[in-house]
């Protein structure tokens, strides 16, 4: 075809590009499409210059935003340090009463070899023979060995009550009750086992100890004194005394008993919980001063 000249839809001729119409036909000339192929790869080329401009700006924000430090403000807070757990405070109160204490005399029931056929044994003795002391005395025993003082309470009872005049047999009685706190049936126990009994430190310091879990702290510091006189180099009954004196209040002697304590408590908490208390009584001045 000739350079600058194009085909007549129309009617075919070759006419000059720069007509208007056909000269034959008289027919309206529109310009030849490209080649399909032709305008693919334009289209292609122009997609893919697109594409590689928007590549070519992403990469450059994100160079850009790689340098550039994040602001405070959208900055990722740092993780808090770990903090060392705190001990425990040790509060200034008065101090727990120490525990009830079993008599020198009474050593534990050993264990056996099948608790259960032991007492099922004196279960059977006991039904032949139901006023028998000794076998209620010795069921008593095992149970409390087995950390059972409500069920000890019951024979250890029929046991003092057959047999009165027996110490051990009031004072497990006592004992056992007050394990299981019920502190009105252990006070007549204790009372009988210190008169059956009355140079027994243990059996002292026990009913003081009654005495002051039911709130009776003026009778329980007599006997506290009581069972210290009886054993100066025990420490419970110091303790017990020194709380019974302040519970009534009595400020100057509680921290002269509670000191006599700590000379022969060993370090430890309940110490610390004792000089605690002792600088409370004492006053502010007096942190840090007492050994």
């Amino acid at each position: 075809m000739t350079k600058g000249a194009v085909v007549c839809a129309a009617c075919g001729a070759k006419v000059s590009a720069a007509r208007a119409r056909c000269p034959r036909c008289r027919a309206l000339l529109t310009t030849a499409a490209p080649p399909a192929e032709a305008r693919l790869s334009a289209r292609t080329a122009a997609i893919a210059g697109g594409v590689l401009a928007v590549a070519c700006v992403a990469t450059v924000i994100v160079l850009w935003r790689a340098d550039d430090p994040l602001p405070e403000s959208r900055a990722k807070p740092a993780a808090p340090a770990s903090r060392p757990q705190a001990a425990a405070p040790v509060t200034a109160e008065v101090p727990p009463a120490p525990p009830f204490e079993l008599a020198s005399g009474l050593t534990p029931v050993a264990e056996g070899a099948d608790d259960a056929a032991a007492l099922a044994g004196f279960e059977r003795a006991l039904d032949g023979d139901p006023q028998n002391a000794v076998v209620l005395y010795s069921m008593g025993r095992v149970l409390l060995r087995l950390r059972r003082p409500h069920d000890a309470i019951g024979p250890l009872k029929r046991a003092s009550t057959l047999n009165g005049d027996d110490w051990s047999y009031a004072f497990s009685t006592g004992y056992a009750a007050a394990l299981a706190s019920r502190f009105q049936e252990a006070l007549p126990a204790f009372r009988a086992a210190r008169a059956l009994k009355p140079a027994d430190a243990v059996t002292s310091y026990d009913l003081a100890l009654t005495l002051q879990r039911m709130g009776d702290h003026a009778p329980a510091a007599e006997e506290y004194a009581a069972a210290i006189a009886l054993n100066r180099a025990a420490v419970s009954p110091r303790l017990g005394l020194a709380i019974a004196l302040d519970r009534l209040g009595k400020a100057s002697e509680a921290v002269a008993a509670y000191d006599e304590a700590l000379q022969l408590m060993p370090p430890g908490p309940d110490a610390d919980k004792v000089r605690a208390r002792v600088e409370r009584l004492r006053g502010p001045d007096s942190a840090g001063g007492n050994d």
